[in-house]
């Protein structure tokens, strides 16, 4: 899991892989056309916001947070948490949430633009 990052070794898989992939298949279902991908994306992106994930996630102020209680990013050496910057790439999870949803926005209906 992205817990078991350190300030040195910062696993990258569980959250900066998957944001990237979420925005490249949103681009490329609406680049090809591809009306099924695109519903699976706009389900996909309701999904997310009817499941608070995005609300009840890491923050920024949580992680540095975190990081005091932790002795900091780097403080606590290279095996130390790095709590910040896991808040950090969260952020960046819903950054690739919103342009997926403002690129998808032609393709909702009025209740599937509200829920999200």
């Amino acid at each position: 899991m992205l817990e078991e990052s350190t300030a040195l070794n910062v696993k990258h898989t569980y959250i900066t892989n998957n944001w990237s992939k979420m925005v490249d298949l949103i681009y490329t279902s609406i680049l090809n056309n591809d009306k099924k991908k695109i519903s699976q994306m706009v389900n996909f992106l309701v999904d997310l916001a009817e499941a608070k994930t995005l609300q009840d996630g890491w923050t920024y102020k949580k992680g540095k947070e975190m990081d005091k209680k932790a002795g900091g990013c780097w403080r606590a050496g290279p095996s130390g948490p790095c709590l910040s910057h896991m808040a950090e790439f969260v952020n960046y999870y819903f950054i690739g949430y919103m342009i997926g949803s403002v690129s998808l926005r032609d393709y909702m209906n009025e209740k599937e633009f509200k829920i999200i």
